[in-house]
């Protein structure tokens, strides 16, 4: 884990499924695919009652929230001394609690949105 932000994956999300990498390629961009990715990687999450983790590119927090992540936590470029800061952009750490009572059960995989 980043040292600067490590932290962040304690207490109740110190057991979480954490999406690494996420892509589609630009043929198949705006179908839904990455969505229908996102949503089952949350829905392994939600069946083993933990929490899901993803730190976003720059420009795609709204689509990790769209798919259900909720928590916007930090940036990878965050704490004192972090040399990412000021060299990265993006970066923002999203997370989605199964105790996340006020955010939607079901994830609309239907139709792309042009974010991916």
């Amino acid at each position: 884990m980043y040292p600067f932000i490590k932290h962040l994956w304690t207490g109740s999300r110190a057991n979480c499924w954490d999406l690494h990498s996420l892509a589609v390629a630009p043929a198949y961009q705006n179908r839904g695919y990455g969505r229908q990715l996102v949503k089952w990687g949350l829905e392994q999450a939600e069946r083993e009652g933990v929490a899901a983790s993803v730190l976003s590119a720059e420009g795609k927090e709204r689509f990790y929230q769209r798919c259900g992540f909720v928590d916007v936590v930090g940036r990878a470029t965050d704490g004192v001394g972090n040399p990412l800061a000021g060299r990265v952009r993006g970066g923002a750490i999203l997370f989605r609690d199964p105790e996340d009572e006020d955010r939607e059960r079901v994830i609309e995989v239907s139709g792309g949105d042009g974010d991916l």
